[in-house]
């Protein structure tokens, strides 16, 4: 079937029939490793409306190109008062929906095509990750101003398009705007990226190490300890019981670890392939001061995405009584991890 003189009712329908609430997929997520932060991105003078209906708009808004790829800002506009028009059983509420349900492909000159989410298979629309071709979500913001609804998503499109036309396409089903495109000349986000500018040597740095704890060995492999448990994926196997006791163990070895048992349970049923093969290695860890320590970890997934080096921290916990007594994964460094998967 070709998707662009499909009916926008039948293409809401398979949308809703493949990303409703009955296990559908959630958008990718950048790979984070893929360090950027030591660059100043070169800006491609770029904005463009893909497509536009009486009451929905979705444009290309910006690009910031550096020499590994580009990163291109959407904005999707719903007029004021015109109803949200997409399927309520989407998880993560408007910041998260639209990135699933306004699909984003980029289709390069030489013929290679990439989505960043799978789309029904009766449509003739680019496959996520094909052909070499990386496109992943890596950033959101949502705002409700008096205009109207309006969602900014950020895509990492990796590598830089070869020379010719950069065709952009995008589609919002849901309310009526079927498939559109737009193309840029590939030149003007290259010559961008040949103005990017290095700042800093890449890769990540420690804060500077404070006063240690006492026993700083102990706290170290007590570190070590607390998160590789965590990390560690398919502990249990398929026993009930020894699954049981070892989400024990995991939410022990977080700070504050009970509360986050929902988001421990969401990861494991969302991505439970991926999850299942997670392997972390620890390689540096400072002390912040007596009570925190920086990380320098990675967690190696044989079914996912290579998410890179990362810092984390550990945090030396209370018990009720007020004695410091046991070295944890801190609560903000497990919610950037699951984050990785759509889980907030």
């Amino acid at each position: 079937m070709n998707f662009s003189s499909a009916e926008p009712n039948s293409i809401a329908s398979a949308v809703a029939r493949n990303f409703g609430s009955s296990g559908g997929v959630t958008a990718r997520q950048l790979p984070f490793g893929r360090n950027r932060t030591h660059f100043l991105p070169g800006v491609a003078p770029v904005q463009q409306l893909i497509g536009a209906n009486a009451d929905t708009a979705v444009a290309v808004v910006g690009m910031s190109a550096y020499p590994m790829g580009v990163e291109i800002t959407l904005e999707i506009r719903l007029r004021h008062g015109s109803g949200p028009g997409w399927e309520p059983t989407l998880p993560g509420g408007w910041a998260h929906a639209a990135s699933m349900i306004v699909p984003f492909a980029v289709r390069f000159a030489d013929g290679r095509t990439a989505s960043s989410i799978p789309w029904p298979r009766e449509f003739a629309w680019p496959a996520p990750g094909r052909d070499g071709v990386e496109l992943a979500v890596s950033g959101r913001e949502v705002s409700e101003p008096e205009a109207g609804p309006r969602a900014v998503v950020r895509f990492w499109l990796a590598p830089l398009p070869p020379p010719g036309p950069l065709t952009m396409l995008a589609a919002f089903p849901a309310r009526g705007l079927p498939i559109s495109e737009t193309v840029v000349d590939a030149a003007v986000v290259r010559a961008a990226a040949e103005r990017a500018v290095v700042l800093w040597p890449d890769g990540l740095v420690l804060p500077r190490p404070g006063v240690p704890p006492a026993g700083p060995e102990a706290a170290t492999e007590q570190i070590r300890a607390a998160f590789t448990t965590v990390f560690t994926g398919g502990q249990g196997g398929s026993d009930p019981d020894a699954v049981a006791a070892a989400t024990t163990a995991i939410l022990a070895a977080i700070e504050g670890g009970e509360a986050l048992r929902p988001l421990l349970e969401r990861v494991r049923s969302g991505h439970p392939d991926i999850v299942r093969t997670a392997r972390p290695s620890i390689d540096d860890i400072v002390f912040i001061d007596p009570g925190r320590a920086a990380v320098r970890f990675r967690v190696h997934l044989a079914n996912g995405p290579d998410f890179g080096e990362q810092i984390g921290f550990a945090v030396l916990t209370d018990t009720a009584a007020g004695e410091r007594t046991a070295w944890k994964v801190a609560a903000r460094t497990y919610r950037k991890v699951v984050g990785w998967g759509g889980v907030y």
